[in-house]
C-alpha cells in the first residue's frame, strides 16, 4: 500500500523523480492522502496520473486526516517490476543495534556524505499502534523513514520517500522493531523518541 500527497503531483520535481514513479508504480494499493489539504483540481491529477500506469490496481481511493483502513493491506498482491530503485543515504546500516538484557530499546545517532540520520531498535514485546505510527510517518518532514515495527495488526514493512508513504505487510511472528529516520540536517531526535516511546504506554482509562 502506497500513500502519496496529492499536492506533489504538481511539482516537477517530483514528476520526473524515477523512484517517486516507482514507489507509485510497484504499488496495487494507492491512497491519496490528506485530501482535506487539497483542491479538486489536485484530487483530479491524482487519479489521472495513477490511471496512466501500466496494470491494475487493486484499490484507488483517497482519505482525509490519515483515516486508512488496515483491511486494504490484505487486497490481492501482483509481481510488479521497478524501472529503478535507489535509497537515498549511505548510512551505517541498523543491524550494528543490539539491546543490552534489560533494554527496552536503544538508539543510535550517525552522519556521513551529506546525510544523518538516527535510529531505534525496540525490544519485541513492544507493541505500537499502526494508525499512531502511520499518521507520524507520514508527517514527519524527513528525507527517508525506513521501518520495520510490530504492531496490533502485525509486523509491517514502511518505506517514506518523497512525501511517498509505502507500507507493506511483513510474514514475521515474533522479532525487535526497527525504525531509522534520516535527513540532511539534524532533526529533534529526543521530541521524536519520546513520541515512539508514549506510543507504547498504555492508554489511560
Amino acid at each position: 500500500m502506497t500513500l502519496v500527497d496529492p499536492r506533489c503531483i504538481d511539482d516537477v520535481r517530483y514528476r520526473e523523480n524515477q523512484n517517486f514513479h516507482d514507489q507509485i508504480a510497484l504499488a496495487d494499493v494507492v491512497i491519496a492522502n490528506k485530501l482535506d489539504q487539497c483542491t479538486e483540481g489536485q484530487i483530479a491529477t491524482f487519479y489521472n496520473y495513477v490511471a496512466a500506469f501500466d496494470g491494475k490496481k487493486s484499490l484507488v481511493t483517497g482519505v482525509e486526516h490519515g483515516a486508512l483502513e488496515t483491511a486494504w493491506l490484505s487486497l490481492p498482491r501482483q509481481d510488479r517490476k521497478a524501472h529503478y530503485h535507489h535509497h537515498h543515504s549511505n548510512a551505517e546500516p541498523m543491524t550494528t543495534l543490539a539491546l543490552g538484557p534489560d533494554d527496552i530499546f536503544t538508539r543510535k545517532e550517525n552522519q556521513g556524505q551529506g546525510y544523518v540520520s538516527c535510529g531505534w531498535l525496540f525490544a519485541a514485546h513492544c507493541c505500537f499502534p499502526f494508525d499512531a505510527l502511520y499518521g507520524l510517518f507520514s508527517n514527519l518532514n524527513a528525507q527517508r523513514i525506513k521501518a520495520v515495527v510490530n504492531t496490533e495488526e502485525g509486523f509491517f514493512a514502511f518505506n517514506v520517500a518523497n512525501q511517498v508513504v509505502t507500507v507493506t505487510p511483513m510474514s514475521i511472528e515474533t522479532a525487535e522493531s526497527r525504525i531509522e529516520v534520516i535527513d540532511i540536517q539534524p532533526l529533534p531526535w529526543d521530541e521524536l523518541e519520546t513520541i515512539l516511546l508514549s506510543f507504547l504506554e498504555p492508554p489511560a482509562e
